[in-house]
């Protein structure tokens, strides 16, 4: 911003090297701008990319057991293709735990588990720490590249992660939920895991 106006916008989902631009361009912080202050955002999915990663998934698993129902196979092949069947599941389960539905509305947070939707998590955005910044490094997987994710922290574990490969308003969410900002953290994938499924302290 210059003089009350913009000069340029930059957004996370346009650029691929959205944190590299950060990090170069230093300016004074004036503060947050949101026009999400008063009105309710809810949380959307990029479908395309969920439906590919659960189609990869469900083929991966149906395949063993085809093999076993129509294949006389040893005993011991049998059970070595169940076995990866159960892996390629837990994979799966693994990966939709980061897929939540968000409702930021009336300084409040309302979370519902893709996998598990009965229950209903509300907090209050007064209560919550503050936030991290997060950047998760692929780690030089092939086809990979490194992800921004957004922590908002209460008691100092992680309460709830925005990521922005999940969300298509990931840059929405963000700025309806803007607290304290608690500082960057850079993580490997292992480690992000290990925060969001044990409730890790930071």
């Amino acid at each position: 911003m210059r003089n009350g106006e913009r000069i340029v916008s930059i957004s996370s989902e346009s650029y691929s090297n959205y944190a590299a631009l950060k990090k170069a361009i230093l300016l004074p912080n004036k503060g947050f701008y949101s026009k999400y202050a008063y009105t309710g955002v809810v949380s959307l999915y990029r479908q395309p990319y969920l439906w590919g990663i659960a189609g990869f998934w469900g083929i991966m698993t149906l395949c063993p057991i085809a093999v076993c129902l129509f294949d006389k196979n040893p005993f011991k092949v049998v059970v070595f293709m169940l076995f990866i069947s159960a892996f390629c599941v837990m994979i799966l389960l693994t990966f939709l735990s980061s897929y939540k539905q968000i409702v930021v509305w009336n300084g409040q947070i309302e979370v519902r588990r893709l996998l598990w939707p009965f229950k209903l998590h509300i907090n209050k955005l007064s209560e919550i720490d503050g936030y991290y910044r997060v950047t998760v490094i692929s780690n030089g997987q092939i086809g990979a590249k490194d992800e921004e994710e957004w922590w908002l922290v209460k008691g100092n574990k992680l309460l709830l992660s925005i990521s922005q490969s999940v969300y298509k308003n990931y840059d929405a969410l963000t700025s309806a939920t803007q607290t304290k900002c608690l500082g960057s953290l850079e993580i490997s994938d292992f480690q992000s895991l290990k925060y969001r499924l044990f409730n890790k302290k930071l």
